[in-house]
This record gives C-alpha cells, structure tokens and sequence, in this order.
C-alpha cells in the first residue's frame, strides 16, 4: 500500500505537489459543522445577553417613570399653578401663585402708567407678612433686599396679569458670614392679596 493511501485511511494524505498533510473533504465538513455550531451557540448566547440587557433598561425607564409620576402627584399644587421657594434656617417656604389668585386680581392695563399696586404699597404689605411669620432668630436680623415687578405670562395661560416679589435676606449681626444667606421671597398681587407661604421643615 502506498503512504498515500495509508494517509487516506486515516483521513489525511498529502497534497500533490505540496507535500504537507491536509484535511480530507470529510474532516473539512465535519469542522465547518461544528463551527457553524458554535458560532450559532455564540450568536444564541450574545442574543439572550442583549435582551436581558434590554429588558433590564425598561425596567430602569419604568422605575424612572414612576419615581416622576409619584413625585408630581406627591405635590400640593396643580400643574397650572406656580410654586416659588425660599428656605432659612433649615425651613422651606413654599409660595404659590395660582391662575384662580391671578383672575381675581386686576390686570395692568397697558394704557395705565403705573400698576394697581405700587412698589411702595407691595413692600408695606410684605413687611406686614413677614412679621406674621415670627422668623425672628437671635443675632440675625432681616433686611429688605428689592422688589421686583414679574410679568405671570411666563407661566400662566393668564397673560396680563402682574405681581410683585419682595425678597429679604437675614444677616448675622455679630460679623460676617458665608455661603448662601437665609431668604425670603413673598409675592403680592395686583388687588392686595399677599400669598402666605407654606412652612416646612428643611433640615441642611
């Protein structure tokens, strides 16, 4: 028996006019089988992966949406409305403006020099506000810091409507100090009405 045909038996011979054993046709089919076979295993496996890791980002989307949706429903206001914060001495005050407060009060007619209200009557009324509130602390004090006058048509589907926003700060009167101020913002509207602010605590 030639070596070649001993080769063959055993499934390799030699290449003519290579001289190098090779694979015969049957090994060659049974390799591709096998690989194909890994290759789809591997393809199986990556395909699991990428829906795991798909279903696990619903997941966060949906926990993500319920954490909004209980936020907004945990929230005293309507969307319409227009919450304003202020915080001081580890409390959060919480003014809103809202559409019903500002159909009720006068608009600022764009024929009229001045406003319902003027700056001088709005600082009266906060100033009476404030001192309701009795946030007197020791060694601070509050200061008037400016009023402003704001447009609600930013806001509201109410466009010609106006209030003010007087805002003070408490300072140490016993030397300087740093960081954010403890403040207050009050709002007053065009008939008078000064929204009191909601207190909570807000611990720093």
């Amino acid at each position: 028996m030639t070596p070649n045909k001993s080769l063959q038996r055993s499934w390799t011979h030699k290449v003519l006019g290579r001289g190098r054993p090779s694979k015969s046709a049957h090994e060659r089919y049974r390799a591709r089988v096998l690989k194909c076979r890994r290759a789809a295993a591997e393809l199986s496996r990556y395909a699991a992966l990428i829906a795991r890791c798909w279903r696990m980002k619903e997941i966060s989307k949906l926990v993500f949406v319920a954490a909004i949706a209980t936020w907004l429903f945990a929230l005293p206001v309507r969307a319409e409305d227009m919450p304003f914060y202020s915080y001081a001495f580890a409390k959060q005050y919480m003014s809103v403006v809202t559409d019903d407060a500002l159909e009720k009060s006068p608009a600022w007619k764009k024929d009229e020099p001045n406003p319902p209200i003027s700056a001088r009557r709005a600082i009266e009324l906060a100033d009476q506000m404030k001192a309701s509130l009795d946030e007197h602390v020791k060694d601070f004090e509050w200061q008037f810091r400016s009023a402003s006058l704001e447009s609600a048509a930013s806001f509201s589907k109410i466009k010609d409507r106006w209030y003010w926003q007087v805002y003070y700060e408490c300072l140490y009167t016993k030397g300087t100090s740093t960081g954010i101020p403890n403040n207050l913002r009050l709002f007053i509207l065009m008939d008078g009405t000064v929204i009191k602010p909601v207190i909570k605590p807000y611990p720093r």
